[in-house]
C-alpha cells in the first residue's frame, strides 16, 4: 500500500515538472508569436488584401495572428528540445564519466579520488560533447529503436497524458 502510494505520488510530481515545462514552452511559443504578429500584420496585409477575395479580408489579421503563433510554437518547442539535449547530455556525461573512473579506480586500472581530481568532470564534458553532437546530427540507429520502442511509445503515452491533463 505504501509503495503504492510512494508510486503514484512520484508520478504525479513527474507529471507536475513535465507540465510545468510544457506550460513555460507554450508561454514562451505565445509570447514570440505576439511578438511576431505586429510586424507581420504590417508587411503581410496589403499582400494578402491584393491576393484574397474582398468578402475573405476580414479574416486576414485573425490569420497572420494564428500563423504567428505557430511560427512561435515551432520556435519555442524546437528550442526546449536543444535544451533538454544539452540538459540530459551533461547529466549524462557527468553520470558516465563518474562511475567509469570509479570502476576504474576499483580494479586499480587508475589511481583516481573523486573529492581531489577534476578527471571524472573534464571526462564527463567530452562524453556530454559527444553525445550531444550523437542527439543532434545523428539519431538513432535502426537496431537501437528497435529495442528502445517500447520506451519510445511509453514517451509518446506521457505526451499524450500531459496535453490532456
Amino acid at each position: 500500500r505504501r509503495g503504492s502510494c510512494a508510486r503514484r505520488g512520484g508520478g504525479l510530481g513527474g507529471a507536475g515538472s513535465l507540465k510545468l515545462t510544457f506550460a513555460r514552452t507554450l508561454s514562451l511559443g505565445a509570447s514570440l508569436g505576439s511578438t511576431l504578429a505586429k510586424p507581420a500584420e504590417r508587411h503581410l496585409t496589403p499582400v494578402l488584401k491584393k491576393s484574397i477575395d474582398k468578402e475573405y479580408h476580414q479574416w486576414i489579421k485573425p490569420l497572420i495572428a494564428y500563423g504567428c503563433k505557430l511560427v512561435g510554437m515551432t520556435f519555442a518547442f524546437w528550442l526546449q528540445r536543444i535544451i533538454s539535449a544539452v540538459h540530459s547530455a551533461i547529466q549524462g556525461g557527468q553520470m558516465f564519466s563518474t562511475n567509469i573512473c570509479r570502476y576504474l579506480n576499483k580494479y586499480k586500472v587508475i589511481a583516481f579520488d573523486p573529492d581531489t581530481s577534476n578527471l571524472d568532470e573534464m571526462a564527463g564534458y567530452v562524453f556530454a560533447f559527444l553525445g550531444l553532437y550523437f542527439q543532434l546530427f545523428y539519431g538513432t540507429p535502426l537496431v537501437l529503436s528497435l529495442v528502445l520502442l517500447p520506451l519510445t511509445l511509453c514517451e509518446w503515452g506521457i505526451k499524450i497524458a500531459l496535453s490532456w491533463m
